[in-house]
């Protein structure tokens, strides 16, 4: 599709045409013997054309320190080259400005193009073997193809020219990926077709970055001039975001041989450079930016990057925390008894097992006590199951009380109860289930017009984990022997074994 739809374009009646001034300019340019004053005889034919570029000679674009009064002497001062890519220059953008639609955006396009082509001017003269007119008519008609493309192949250029508009993606990607081709390549052919130097077709073909490494030094070097003027142009039209100032300025001085500081100096010159050319070509290009407002753009959105970046952070911390936060509250959930609001029995063969662990590890003892409600079964069948709820709830509000790091209290099932104590002596175990037994006598509630009072019995056992070794089930089986026994003995008492 590429080559065919170049065709198209280079063959199209609606491609823009060399003025018959900057024709014939550049026939005489190309004689050997020229006399300047034939050259001046031949622009002095379009009066507009004369004034802008006596104009421009006397601009501080060239900073001449004497007035020029005739296109003889702005021929001889300026020399020929730079008389005729200038007036080359004048005669395609009169004719270009001529064309106006909706769906291209003509100012935008012109701001670019000034930009870019005061840009490499400017550069230019800090990177020494390039003669800056070259780079600026390179960089004044480096974009031409856009134009020459969206008049004659309308039809295929326009969806170009749209997604451009709604999306950050650079125009030369999009213009690939729709065409097979870019704006670049076509203002290559396009100035060859007018039969403009090789060295400035092949360089302006290259604008982009493409094809940089096929071309001989000289051309490259006036191709990444154009290039770098380029990258930074997209940054002053606002067609990359201006918080990468600093890194398309990184970019520049990798390209171009321009130091730190000449590169500081082009960009406070550029403001007034692009208001002057706007002025001395007539072209309407809206708002330009300085480069000292471009720098505190660049600031606050960088600042606004960083501070979105930040609040990004502080908000996955927070989700991270919440998720944090949910996570433990599910997992006590899972290890809490619903009824009791204390550990379950999972929770409990979970904990002794670590406990043990650790006591064997360290050379500690470990405590457990059993506790069973006396005649739950009774207290049930006589007040009814939910009395005998809120005697188990009231059982797990007194054992909550006395937990801490080392004292941890679980439903070990129905109206049984345990108590595990890290650390702990036999004489503290017992004092521990003795005060429980207490505590746990002294509870006593109403319920449905009854008077509800009852006890508990209590079996302990206490392991030194640095004369014997055991198991949790050991020491359970422990406890449960004294539980029963104490059940025997009469209920509501302690038993324990050491």
């Amino acid at each position: 599709m590429s080559s065919e739809l170049m065709d198209r374009i280079l063959s199209s009646s609606n491609l823009p045409s060399m003025p018959v001034v900057a024709i014939k300019v550049l026939e005489l340019a190309q004689q050997p013997d020229v006399a300047i004053n034939d050259i001046a005889d031949v622009i002095q034919k379009d009066p507009a054309l004369t004034a802008k570029l006596l104009q421009t000679a006397n601009s501080p674009l060239f900073g001449l320190s004497k007035k020029i009064g005739s296109l003889q002497q702005a021929t001889v001062i300026l020399g020929l080259r730079t008389v005729k890519v200038m007036a080359l220059s004048f005669s395609l953008v009169d004719s270009l400005q001529q064309t106006h639609d909706s769906e291209f955006d003509y100012q935008t396009y012109w701001r670019r193009s000034l930009t870019t082509a005061a840009l490499s001017k400017l550069m230019a003269q800090h990177c020494g073997n390039l003669r800056t007119d070259e780079c600026f008519v390179g960089g004044l008609l480096s974009d031409i193809g856009m134009l020459a493309a969206f008049q004659c192949v309308g039809d295929v250029y326009t969806p170009v020219v749209r997604q451009f508009a709604a999306s950050p993606q650079p125009i030369q990607d999009i213009e690939a990926d729709v065409l097979g081709l870019t704006h670049a390549e076509i203002t290559g052919r396009l100035l060859q077709k007018w039969s403009l130097p090789d060295m400035l077709c092949q360089a302006v073909s290259a604008h982009h970055g493409a094809g940089l490494e096929s071309l001989d030094q000289r051309t490259r070097l006036l191709a990444s001039v154009m290039y770098a003027a380029s990258c930074l142009s997209e940054l002053f039209c606002a067609d990359v975001p201006r918080g990468q100032l600093d890194e398309v300025k990184a970019h520049c001085l990798e390209l171009i041989p321009i130091t730190p500081e000449a590169l500081e100096q082009t960009l406070d010159e550029l403001h007034g450079n692009v208001n002057e050319m706007a002025t001395l070509f007539n072209i309407e290009i809206g708002e330009s930016v300085s480069y000292e407002a471009l720098r505190s753009q660049a600031v606050v959105q960088l600042a606004n990057i960083s501070l979105s970046a930040e609040m990004d952070r502080a908000e996955a911390t927070n989700r991270a925390d919440q998720a944090q936060l949910e996570l433990k509250k599910m997992s006590k959930k899972a290890a809490t008894d619903g009824l009791t609001q204390i550990a379950n029995r999972q929770a409990f063969d979970e904990k002794l097992e670590k406990t043990l662990t650790t006591a064997e590890e360290d050379g500690g003892s470990v405590g457990l006590i059993i506790m069973d409600i006396d005649h739950f079964k009774h207290l049930n069948d006589t007040y009814g199951h939910q009395a005998g709820d809120e005697a188990l709830r009231r059982v797990g509000q007194c054992l909550k009380s006395l937990c801490t790091d080392t004292v941890t209290a679980a439903r070990y099932g129905g109206e049984e109860f345990a108590i595990i104590l890290a650390d702990t002596t036999a004489r503290t175990l017992q004092l521990m289930a003795e005060g429980i037994r207490k505590r746990i006598e002294k509870i006593q509630f109403d319920y449905d017009e009854h008077h509800i009072q009852f006890t508990a019995s209590f079996g302990a056992a206490h392991v030194d984990l640095k004369l014997e070794t055991t198991t949790p089930k050991e020491v359970i089986e422990r406890a449960d022997e004294c539980l029963y026994e104490a059940k025997h003995n009469g209920r509501n008492c302690v038993e324990i074994t050491f």
